[in-house]
């Protein structure tokens, strides 16, 4: 019996190392993704818990499409639709699994009808959890399928309705885009991230670039040894009022061997990109708060990097975090990386060979609320109010009231005033 069991246990870990042999194979193998990915579960790799998963009936991608603001909302809203009752149900299967819950991240697309559909469930979700850290990413699409100015207005006053909503809702908002302005029908001007050379038109480029900033900016509450918690963290960002904050981002990191250390953060903070819409010049610039996660250096730099910036943000309260760990870039991440970046994310002055990746790069992000976001809100705001009957017709007859538009509007104006006002007081206090 003994033997018996030994064998098995040895072919077992035999057939676990054959296993973790091909998976490591398959991650450094080349694979050309661009022509074959068209959704996020085309290159879905985890494992998903089927209490997780909850698909809207009746919509979808290409036809039907839940392309109004209220649709979505009345979707959850209604009461013989089980939606409501289906996600309260499995927002409770896991908030009752967890030991010690912070908070809620929410990704949502805000300009359609699924930021109705968002922004209904951040209501519950405050409702229910009004002392728990609750933070939505937004994301934007860098080019879509139709860009027409019909279209572009939909996206706007789909993006007002959201944004409010989710803030009345008590979350922070962090829109996140790689074009300047993706309310604008034509004219799109990319973000340019130095070390990267990706597509603007494919989501699957895209959403890499988001997924990577993510990983790192949330790095600061999700590890065992983090000592910024996520309400923490949410209340910090939203003082004052100010619920719209910036994600910024340098991936990767130039590491360079040849570079002293404060060289190396004098360049990382230089090229820190916003990934906010409407940014002036994509730069991060005199955030008011900030919390910076620098991942993947071989060595420990956090003196530096405070020193760092300290220099660059003199007037910035800052919480900053370095984590050891490389951000993973292996298949199905796509070959998005300059050929002068080895495949562990070093800058080479040698080509990278074209049938190897990149394997793991370091990167930061500076997750914070600047008056910036005032560029954001402002076009927003100024581009609403010059709308009349004839383009809300659509969003009236699913529903919205012209009364709900008008204290979107106003409430869109306080937020702006709030970002101004502090802007105010902390140039008084610099004097």
């Amino acid at each position: 019996m003994e033997a018996e069991l030994l064998d098995s246990t040895e072919t077992e870990s035999k057939a676990d190392e054959l296993e973790s042999s091909v998976k490591e194979d398959i991650r450094e193998k080349m694979y050309s993704l661009d022509d074959s990915v068209h959704s996020w579960c085309d290159y879905l790799r985890v494992h998903l818990h089927p209490k997780s998963l909850s698909v809207v009936k009746g919509y979808y991608q290409t036809d039907n499409v839940l392309n109004l603001h209220n649709l979505g909302s009345d979707l959850y809203n209604r009461q013989s639709s089980k939606l409501r009752e289906e996600l309260e149900d499995r927002i409770h299967f896991f908030t009752e699994e967890a030991d010690n819950l912070q908070g809620f991240h929410m990704l949502a697309d805000i300009y359609d009808g699924f930021g109705g559909l968002a922004s209904s469930v951040a209501s519950d979700i405050s409702n229910e959890y009004s002392k728990r850290g609750c933070i939505s990413f937004c994301p934007f699409y860098s080019q879509r399928t139709s860009q027409d100015n019909s279209q572009s207005l939909h996206d706007l006053i789909n993006s007002v309705l959201s944004v409010v909503r989710l803030i009345e809702a008590g979350f922070t908002v962090v829109p996140l885009s790689l074009v300047d302005n993706p309310w604008n029908s034509v004219h799109h001007k990319h973000t340019q991230l130095p070390g990267l050379v990706y597509k603007s038109h494919l989501p699957y480029h895209t959403s890499a670039v988001f997924a990577a900033a993510l990983d790192t900016a949330t790095l600061s509450h999700r590890l065992l040894e983090s000592s910024l918690p996520l309400y923490h963290l949410t209340d910090t960002l939203s003082s004052a009022g100010r619920m719209v904050s910036n994600l910024s981002l340098t991936l990767p990191l130039p590491l360079e061997s040849h570079l002293s250390s404060q060289s190396l953060f004098n360049k990382a903070l230089n090229p820190l990109r916003s990934l906010s819409p409407l940014h002036d010049g994509n730069v991060l610039r005199s955030p008011s708060v900030q919390s910076v996660v620098l991942r993947g250096a071989e060595a420990s730099y956090e003196s530096l990097l405070q020193e760092a910036v300290s220099t660059w943000y003199p007037s910035t309260s800052s919480s900053i975090m370095e984590v050891r760990k490389p951000c993973k870039v292996t298949s199905p991440f796509p070959h998005i990386f300059d050929s002068n970046i080895d495949e562990f994310g070093y800058r080479s002055d040698k080509p990278r060979e074209k049938r190897k990746g990149v394997q793991s790069v370091a990167a930061m992000t500076s997750l914070s609320t600047t008056n910036q976001s005032v560029h954001m809100l402002t076009h927003l705001l100024e581009r609403s109010r010059k709308l009349n009957r004839r383009h809300l017709h659509k969003h009236l007859e699913a529903g919205m009231e012209q009364d709900d538009w008008s204290d979107s509007l106003n409430t869109l104006e306080e937020l702006i005033g709030k970002y101004e006002d502090g802007d105010a007081m902390e140039t008084s206090d610099s004097e």
